[in-house]
């Protein structure tokens, strides 16, 4: 028999000045998020961007967000063995929206960490991105998982 039991968290803020705390809205709803574990290996531990031979070998991963609206978030998270630095980019290839404000290009998960980055998206159209995951240095071989979270339904394969 299960047993339900809440939680409460104690939060204590001081400051000089006056602050409001409000809870921060979740906009990734559990029902549209994927996790899929991945692997560097051989020629596919391709590296970072500095090595221009071999990033393109990277994995590489097709998410198409299935909606033809403008203000969908995203959440993409990299894990892998703390031992790596890891990052990865997202590409836009096709929107299904005309006229979306700042369209959205590329970004990236910033300076290659170890074991664990993420990425939150706001406002991005519907259409079709590639994101490869990568480590620092090439021929780092290991297991990582990549886990992405969305306001609204998408589709996540391994093209490459």
């Amino acid at each position: 028999m299960k047993k339900n039991v809440d939680i409460y968290y104690s939060l204590r803020v001081y400051s000089t000045c006056e602050i409001s705390l409000n809870e921060i809205q979740d906009y990734y709803n559990a029902k549209y998020q994927q996790e899929i574990t991945g692997k560097w290996e051989g020629i596919s531990a391709g590296g970072c961007q500095n090595n221009t031979a071999t990033y393109k070998n990277n994995p590489l991963y097709q998410l198409v967000l299935n909606n033809s609206e403008a203000n969908n978030y995203l959440k993409i998270e990299l894990r892998a063995p703390k031992q790596y630095q890891v990052g990865f980019e997202i590409l836009c290839k096709e929107t299904k929206v005309s006229n979306a404000a700042g369209q959205f290009q590329n970004a990236d998960s910033g300076s290659y960490r170890p074991g664990f980055c993420l990425l939150t998206l706001d406002n991005i159209p519907g259409g079709t991105y590639t994101i490869r995951p990568a480590t620092f240095d090439s021929g780092k071989e290991g297991p990582f998982f990549l886990n992405i979270a969305s306001s609204h339904h998408y589709t996540l394969t391994r093209i490459q």
